[in-house]
């Protein structure tokens, strides 16, 4: 599970990770895989793909991410900065931190692209953790499907949560000092921190997904 969480700097940071998803889904397809949406919301935009490639895709996507920019309702034109979260979580089968009297599971009609059977048929499914509050909402075609891949989902949330005490929420207060790569659009210019690697096409990254420029 591939997750963008917003942070510092108000709606242009949550502007920014709707731009970061769709660049990640454009990488997946780029790379010939497909993935199922979780649910999204205001601060937050998620996917998960169960092919074991995508661990080595995205790996070097976690940590906190910078764009600066003049925003255009800026008359002053000044340049702007935002941060936003990328946690990835490993999907793990059904552990014994996962006791069944702790789940709470629902079941909606689901949304988006799927087609007439997935927004009239309450095929979307809604898993918490009661212990700990942890969630995955799946809103792929199969109900069966999306319960299987909740739970893996939710089993890999509930083992990063015990081994590191931090809720996915948090990870979008990562500090500046942390970020592992700036999107100075301002300057057209993308640079890796890690690596030192420099695009100088902001566009190839998030509207075409070209990762692998980066790597």
């Amino acid at each position: 599970m591939v997750e963008v969480i917003s942070g510092e700097g108000g709606d242009d940071s949550k502007l920014f990770a709707e731009q970061l998803f769709t660049a990640y889904l454009k990488y997946l397809d780029r790379n010939g895989l497909e993935a199922e949406l979780e649910e999204t919301g205001p601060k937050k935009f998620s996917f998960v793909c169960e092919n074991p490639k995508a661990e080595s895709l995205f790996d070097a996507e976690i940590g906190c991410h910078c764009v600066q920019r003049i925003p255009k309702n800026d008359r002053g034109g000044r340049k702007h900065t935002s941060y936003v979260a990328v946690v990835v979580t490993r999907l793990h089968q059904q552990n014994g931190q996962m006791v069944e009297s702790d789940l709470e599971e629902s079941f909606q009609r689901g949304h988006g692209n799927g087609g007439q059977h997935q927004n009239k048929t309450s095929s979307a499914v809604r898993l918490k953790h009661r212990p700990t509050g942890l969630e995955v909402f799946i809103n792929g075609r199969s109900q069966q499907g999306n319960r299987r891949t909740a739970r893996m989902c939710l089993a890999g949330k509930i083992k990063r949560f015990l081994d590191s005490g931090i809720k996915p929420s948090e990870f979008a207060g990562a500090g500046r000092g942390d970020k592992i790569r700036t999107y100075n659009l301002a300057d057209n210019r993308v640079t890796d921190h890690r690596t030192n690697a420099k695009v100088h096409h902001p566009d190839n990254i998030l509207k075409q997904g070209k990762f692998e420029l980066l790597r």
